[in-house]
């Protein structure tokens, strides 16, 4: 079987232009299981110069960038199946072979999730905008223009890919919500742990007098994914913990933030775009992690914290209701004071700390390996090639 995979240009991340996200990760895991399973996996990404350029073009420019990859049609009609993913379609006419797309996102969702009227804690997300505004964050652009451009594309691939995985169940039901595609045609699967992190040992202190509580997340520095990301709910969150020691880990553009948290949340150690192993460290060290999304596909950073044994508190988005079990395992709250309430409760109770964090990170081990999510990957493929072989 000969599986080829549409990917982003390894150059972008080399030189920056591009932070690499969750979904990078998450396909680099499926290729990597594939190919340590003698599976035939060749890789096609733009590499033209002139062509790379175009990523900065808004919406229309990365489906324009992978048009240089009709140079290599041919090869990759000689593949069994095509995996890409939700925002590479501008080639999709030209292959011949069977196509899957994963969706790692959603658009319509992300755009859904900002409507005001569908905020339901605006008073909170109102006061750090006004704060937020001297420092030139999450000032209003063309990111909307630029997400609605990709619903399109998105709709298509949601309805004329041979199949549709999707990341998470929450992310399945908003593509048969939004673009009303076939739910028979998608398959719900997780992605899994970074197994880099495997040989980190963990470090947690449950006899200090203070509970470490951290946020891992992007920073965007629009007004889209300021709301998106929650960013008003990091700060608020933030400014009502006493007694704790913060950390804020964030993949942002470089600078951007700095002033603003010297001058509102002085007191966290704010960690900017970070190494991975450092990033593991510092959740293999902490206590509680908090996630604040409004809206999340799949919410890796979520899967990281209950693997370096955290106690996990989120917002109802991306993967929280299929893994967490409420109180168990984590905790699933739908406003800021909450999450603080939560924290205040279990601040001395360490070993409760203790036995929630162990159920998270079992609850990881046990259905997010690499050979289980990367095994879930393959039956789907070879499924496909065997229907595709059979026909010819």
């Amino acid at each position: 079987m000969k599986i080829g995979f549409i990917r982003y240009p390894v150059k972008l991340y080399q030189s920056g232009r591009v932070l690499r996200g969750g979904s990078e990760i998450a396909n680099q895991h499926i290729i990597d299981f594939l190919k340590s399973s003698n599976v035939n996996v060749t890789e096609f990404m733009p590499e033209n110069e002139a062509r790379l350029k175009l990523i900065d073009v808004p919406a229309i420019g990365t489906p324009l960038m992978f048009q240089e990859l009709l140079k290599q049609i041919d090869e990759i009609n000689s593949c069994d199946l095509i995996v890409t993913t939700n925002w590479f379609g501008a080639i999709i006419p030209e292959i011949k072979v069977p196509l899957v797309t994963i969706f790692h996102s959603n658009a319509s969702m992300v755009l859904d999730s900002i409507k005001v009227e569908n905020i339901s804690d605006s008073d909170v997300l109102e006061k750090w905008l006004k704060l937020a505004k001297p420092y030139k964050i999450a000032e209003k652009s063309d990111q909307s223009k630029h997400e609605t451009v990709i619903t399109i594309g998105e709709n298509y691939f949601a309805n004329n890919s041979n199949k549709v995985i999707a990341v998470s169940q929450f992310l399945k039901d908003s593509l048969v919500k939004y673009y009303s595609a076939d739910p028979k045609k998608i398959t719900a699967v997780l992605n899994t742990y970074p197994n880099d992190w495997q040989n980190i040992d963990l470090n947690q202190n449950y006899s200090g007098k203070k509970i470490r509580v951290v946020v891992l997340t992007r920073l965007p520095v629009d007004h889209n994914g300021f709301i998106g990301k929650g960013a008003d709910r990091i700060f608020e969150f933030f400014s009502q913990l006493s007694n704790t020691e913060k950390i804020l880990i964030a993949s942002t553009k470089t600078g951007s933030y700095s002033k603003f948290i010297e001058k509102y949340a002085a007191d966290i150690k704010f960690i900017e775009n970070a190494g991975r192993r450092e990033v593991g460290k510092e959740l293999a060290e902490s206590h509680i992690s908090f996630h604040p999304s409004r809206c999340e596909a799949c919410q890796l950073t979520l899967i990281e914290a209950m693997l370096m044994g955290n106690v996990v508190i989120t917002f109802p988005v991306g993967v929280a209701k299929e893994l967490i079990e409420n109180g168990k395992n984590g905790f699933i709250v739908n406003s800021v004071g909450e999450a603080v309430d939560i924290i205040k409760k279990l601040r001395n109770q360490p070993e409760k700390i203790k036995k929630i964090a162990e159920s998270a990170r079992n609850k990881i081990l046990i259905n997010l390996s690499k050979e289980k999510i990367g095994n879930q990957y393959l039956k789907i493929f070879q499924k496909i090639s065997k229907k595709k072989n059979d026909k010819n």
